[in-house]
């Protein structure tokens, strides 16, 4: 933007004489032609109001012209950081900075938003142009229209060197803005800038400073995700334990938002003992008394919650010692007494199931008229089946109304923390004006997020199954009393129906195996691997349907073209490709390499194509054989292999996650004073938790060797991306390279040792030569033969320190 009027001359105001429109254009020399025209609309405007003389018009334009003088240096800044971006290229040219002053530049004046030159200084530039403002008596707390101050920008630039000036000018740390109330650490922490975060530390500022939500600089900084600015409020002392108003707690939004924040987080809470052999958990931080009042329990999820919530994809949390014990610790608490009153209760299920299946079998004989009357000496089998069938019902219904309460207590909790924490995002909507693009875009993101999310129990699969099973069961009681009392010749559908739940009902047991010791990495692999079912399924859908058609196309029935001999023979079985249905299990069949009847293909063959098509026959046989048998088979075999060895290093670790699922599930159950009973209790009995600790146990890195082959792997790419060598050269390169070195370096070594011995030998000739020189002197008495002797040892003495540099 131009600085104005070049012409230097002054306007007389007194009987100015009138000013034609053509002189007034000249005072306009803006760059823009659009802008141009509409400033001669405005004057044009003015000049054609009676009341206004022609010279208020000119003072006017004068006044303009210097406002826009005394603004020429905040222009010229802020084109500068339009222009150039990044910081070590936005640099101020001295010389036009000084050659604007001195035509009439405003050091100290504002824009429209209340910024001074050092609110655009404290941005992109460097310490020479902060000085140099200092010296011109600028003010550096100045706030703008959101009270923001120049040290707020510095910080939230990661300015650390004119942090670190104005800071100790007189800066002030504390100086909150408009609305959030946040301090210039707090904008360091925003806008993730390390270095002004230990910058502003060092100067004093305060760590635990609260905003209009009480946030905490690293609370803040969780809960936007920034790493570094958390990791270096962490190494200045940052409380992890810090609550805002709004329930939010620091080490979940950790866990949610930043987990590798939130390990660093974690290890800050654990303590040893090196003396005592002691290592200490403070259990405390992780839940504190104050998540016992109402907004807290209700919005705010723990720190255990926020770590099932994060899935077992994410394991490095999982597997952190604090965890482990708060895992330990509530289990011992009310994890493992609610784990054997839910188990105890599904054991009584399934043994009432089975009983159930046991009582009606299909091949007893029954008579239409009697059925449903037994003997009288059946009465006590009478007593323990009806007795059987009531227990049947009445767990049955306390499954049902066990899971809706499950249901219920978890939709609501997530109900509350949605509710909660799109208040949390409105409350930030509401100054948008005073956040960054990506802020913006950040906070959207935010909110779709969170309104898409799903509570915990609609994340567990198994709750699915239960549902399942639950209805299942219910239809299969329906369809046993109607049958039993109604229509019992349908007995065999419906032992069909309730073999089908009862195994149903006998694979939910895994949901209570998952979370032992000794079962739960089995179930863990278990679970993995209908994944691998369903990819080989697909493969074997797509070749099997179309052999499933060959087959019924030439050899299914009716035979009526086959003789009642041949149809009579043993060899013959008319049963394998009779129906569809037949076809469909017999070509099955081949899979398993199972009876599949070739001496009946080969009849059906002869008589309907002639042997001079039979090898169509025993392609086909072969080719589906190969192919399902063979091929299939084996890969289905090397999958299931490659998922087990896969799993198997995390299934103890997945199967501790599955505990802490069934932790939280049932601390969900749990009354609200059974919840803040435990609160209460980790926070006295374990603050902190001690546990034995010896310093030469050094635990075992399961990961170790996979980081030693994936290091491998990106040395390989590395180097044969710039050297240019293939992956078969590569270890003969590294090995003369190796060698190349071994070699520089034994040359090296050799060339000290052949110094240090020429230097001690060039010593014993120096000492030598003083004592010569010492006695000489003491038998000469002339001063001349001293200043020559003290001149050769001191020329000496430069050679010996000479040859010494270069033995260095």
């Amino acid at each position: 933007m131009p600085i104005g009027l070049r012409s230097k001359s002054k306007i007389n105001t007194e009987k100015t004489p009138p000013v034609k429109l053509k002189h007034l254009w000249l005072f306009l020399t803006w760059p823009s032609r659009a802008y141009r025209r509409f400033e001669w609309w405005c004057i044009s405007k003015f000049l054609q109001t009676k009341d206004i003389k022609r010279e208020r018009v000119t003072l006017r334009l004068h006044e303009m012209y210097k406002q826009q003088k005394e603004l020429a240096l905040l222009y010229y800044f802020r084109d500068l950081a339009l222009t150039t971006r990044v910081e070590d290229q936005v640099k101020a040219d001295m010389s036009v900075v000084k050659k604007m002053i001195a035509e009439g530049a405003d050091v100290h004046a504002c824009d429209d938003m209340g910024q001074n030159l050092m609110h655009e200084v404290a941005r992109y530039h460097g310490a020479e142009m902060c000085y140099f403002l200092l010296s011109c008596k600028i003010n550096i707390n100045l706030e703008n229209d959101y009270c923001v101050t120049p040290l707020h920008v510095a910080a939230a630039s990661n300015n650390s060197s004119v942090v670190e000036i104005l800071a100790s000018n007189g800066g002030l740390l504390e100086a909150t803005t408009f609305y959030m109330l946040q301090t210039p650490l707090h904008y360091a922490a925003r806008y993730n800038s390390p270095s002004s975060v230990k910058k502003l530390v060092e100067m004093g500022a305060v760590l635990e400073a609260r905003d209009y939500r009480g946030r905490t600089p690293l609370l803040l900084a969780a809960e936007l995700g920034r790493q570094s600015a958390g990791a270096m409020l962490l190494e200045c002392g940052a409380k992890v334990y810090a609550i805002d108003f709004t329930g939010m707690y620091g080490i979940s939004a950790m866990v949610d938002k930043c987990p590798p924040l939130a390990l660093k987080a974690l290890d800050t809470c654990m303590e040893k003992d090196l003396r005592n052999r002691k290592q200490y958990y403070s259990l405390q931080f992780l839940e504190p008394v104050t998540l016992c009042n109402d907004i807290s329990a209700k919005t705010t999820f723990t720190v255990l919650e926020e770590t099932v919530r994060a899935g077992s994809g994410n394991l490095d949390i999982m597997k952190h010692e604090m965890i482990q014990k708060m895992i330990e610790v509530k289990w011992r608490q009310f994890g493992r007494r609610g784990y054997i009153k839910e188990l105890a209760a599904y054991i009584i299920v399934l043994i009432n199931w089975s009983l159930l299946c046991l009582f009606h079998p299909i091949d007893i004989p029954s008579d239409e008229d009697s059925a449903g009357i037994r003997q009288p000496d059946d009465i006590g089998i009478i007593a323990v089946e009806k007795a059987n069938e009531v227990l049947t019902v009445l767990f049955f219904i306390y499954q049902v109304f066990d899971e809706m309460r499950e249901f219920r207590s978890n939709t609501r909790r997530h109900k509350a923390f949605v509710q909660q924490r799109m208040k949390q995002l409105e409350m930030e909507f509401k100054y948008l004006e005073l956040l960054s693009e990506e802020e913006k875009e950040y906070l959207y993101n935010e909110r779709e997020q969170v309104r898409k999310s799903s509570s915990l129990y609609a994340d567990d699969m198994w709750n699915y199954f239960d549902w399942f099973s639950i209805l299942l069961m219910m239809i299969t009681l329906v369809v046993h009393f109607v049958i039993q009392y109604q229509y019992p010749q349908y007995k065999v559908e419906r032992g069909i129906l309730l073999s089908c739940t009862l195994i149903i009902v006998w694979l939910k047991m895994f949901k209570y195996c998952r979370v032992l010791e000794m079962l739960g990495p089995f179930c863990v692999i278990l679970a993995a691997l209908p994944k691998d079912f369903i990819k080989i399924a697909v493969v074997y859908v797509i070749l099997y349907i179309p052999m499933v058609c060959l087959y019924y196309h030439f050899y299914s029935g009716p035979y009526d073209d086959i003789t009642e001999a041949i149809r009579n023979s043993d060899d013959f079985d008319e049963n394998l490709y009779g129906h569809l249905q037949q076809t469909c299990f017999t070509v099955f069949v081949y899979t398993l390499v199972g009876d599949y009847g070739y001496e009946t293909l080969k009849r059906i063959s002869y008589i309907r194509f002639g042997t001079q098509y039979f090898w169509f026959t025993q392609c086909a046989i072969a080719y589906w054989i190969i192919i399902s048998a063979v091929l299939l088979l084996n890969i289905f075999i090397a999958l299931m292999s490659d998922t087990f060895t896969r799993v198997y290093e995390n299934a103890l670790l997945v199967s501790q996650f599955e505990r802490a699922a069934m932790i939280v599930s049932l601390e969900n159950k749990l009354p609200s004073y059974w919840k803040k009973h435990h609160l209460i209790d980790i926070s006295y009995n374990y603050a902190p938790a001690a546990a034995f600790f010896d310093e030469d146990d050094v635990p075992e890195d399961d990961h170790f060797e996979e980081e030693i082959r994936n290091a491998d792997s990106a040395l390989k790419s590395i180097v044969t991306k710039q050297m240019g060598k293939k992956d078969k050269d590569l270890i003969k390169y590294v090995k003369e390279k190796m060698q190349t070195q071994a070699d520089l370096i034994s040359k090296i070594l050799d060339r000290i040792e052949s110094l240090q011995s020429s230097s001690s030998r060039l010593e014993e000739e120096v000492i030598y030569e003083e004592s010569t020189s010492a006695r000489q002197s003491s038998s000469s008495s002339s001063s001349s033969s001293k200043r020559r002797a003290s001149q050769e040892m001191a020329k000496r003495r430069e050679s010996k320190s000479e040859d010494s540099c270069k033995t260095q």
